[in-house]
């Protein structure tokens, strides 16, 4: 707080209501040299709070806050890829955040030789960078929400569309991958909603593309979800199991 209140230009530069231009948090410029030392000092002060050994393997999140308030200073402009994302129609922050995350392990990597470093892949840093090739090191959590929440991501809706051809190219890199999901529709919890589908199509698509593991944030509206509830866990435990299978073993016991 000391070094943000010191030099304010450490914060992202965000766009006002009114058009004027406001330095600010909780979004940080990631551009500026100071910001990229006090990544570097945290990372250091993590290891040695928890005492690990410089070889210690840890995956360190440095990911942006959530919500929007990305700095939209020159700096940051020159460094982006200039890409609109596609969801939201904001300018697209991956290849931000992929810079950020090499520049780091290029300052940390051979002194911490297994540390990784990680991020949310959603909102506007939901996608594949097109400017900065991907550290080894990087591990992604994606996360679908920006998507239909209607329809698995085989199905042909234009949304999950775009979101598989994004799959298809972090598929082809050795980066650690996780999948953060939802058990329920974020934008209604008590409709009629189930995730059936998706779960019968998605989960073996998350396994196939070697992702590590799943977690989900969880509702007990039962009344709605639990048949999906039911087969995400069996599906979670056996990624081979019948989806219509466990269905009908559910409904009969139901």
């Amino acid at each position: 707080k000391k070094e943000f209140e010191s030099d304010p230009a450490m914060y992202a530069l965000v766009r006002q209501l009114d058009g004027s231009m406001k330095r600010k948090g909780p979004q940080v410029e990631t551009t500026n040299q100071k910001v990229l030392a006090l990544f570097e000092r945290y990372i250091r002060e993590v290891f040695a709070k928890n005492k690990w050994p410089k070889a210690h393997a840890v995956c360190i999140g440095v990911g942006p806050a959530d919500g929007g308030g990305y700095s939209e200073s020159a700096e940051t402009r020159l460094a982006a890829s200039g890409r609109i994302d596609a969801m939201t129609g904001d300018p697209d922050m991956t290849d931000i955040q992929i810079l950020l995350c090499n520049q780091l392990l290029e300052r940390l990597g051979k002194e911490f030789p297994n540390l990784c470093l990680g991020f949310y892949l959603y909102n506007v840093h939901a996608d594949f960078p097109i400017r900065y090739p991907v550290h080894p090191r990087i591990v992604i959590v994606i996360a679908d929400i920006s998507y239909s929440r209607l329809h698995s991501t085989l199905e042909p809706v234009p949304t999950r569309i775009y979101y598989r051809h994004i799959l298809k190219q972090w598929n082809k890199t050795p980066n650690l991958k996780f999948f953060r999901g939802y058990n329920w529709n974020l934008a209604e919890n008590f409709l009629p909603y189930s995730k059936l589908k998706m779960w019968a199509d998605d989960l073996p698509l998350y396994h196939r593309m070697n992702v590590r593991g799943v977690y989900n944030e969880t509702s007990k509206a039962w009344a709605t979800l639990a048949p999906s509830n039911y087969l995400e866990a069996k599906m979670l435990w056996d990624i081979k199991a019948d989806p219509k299978r466990i269905l009908h073993d559910f409904c009969r016991a139901a």
